[in-house]
């Protein structure tokens, strides 16, 4: 896989790509002691952003690692991957049911 085609392939259709090393560096880290530096970090701004990305990791056989708040324990959010994360744009509930609980 092409790191930088790829990246490149990303920035094209995603507003937030995130590839510095520092920001890297960030998301390679949770609430662990693991540190795993991801292929790049995406903060979709839309469904639609999503799907592009999916598709897009897929072409390039990147992994995907979605991710939120980045609290996990054991190592659950780090990883050689492309991160989605979810936590700056994406933070509306667009469906609740109690009943169901879910």
């Amino acid at each position: 896989m092409e790191v930088l085609s790829f990246i490149k392939e990303l920035k094209k259709h995603i507003s937030d790509v995130l590839d510095d090393k520092y920001s890297l560096g960030m998301y390679a880290t949770d609430a662990s002691h693991y540190q795993i530096f991801p292929v790049a970090v995406i903060l979709p701004k839309n469904e639609s952003e999503v799907k592009k990305a999916v598709e897009i990791a897929t072409d390039y056989k990147v992994k995907i690692l979605p991710r939120g708040g980045g609290t996990s324990l054991a190592g659950q959010t780090v990883g050689e991957a492309l991160v989605i994360d979810f936590s700056k744009y994406m933070t509306k509930i667009l469906e609740f049911n109690e009943q169901e609980r879910w």
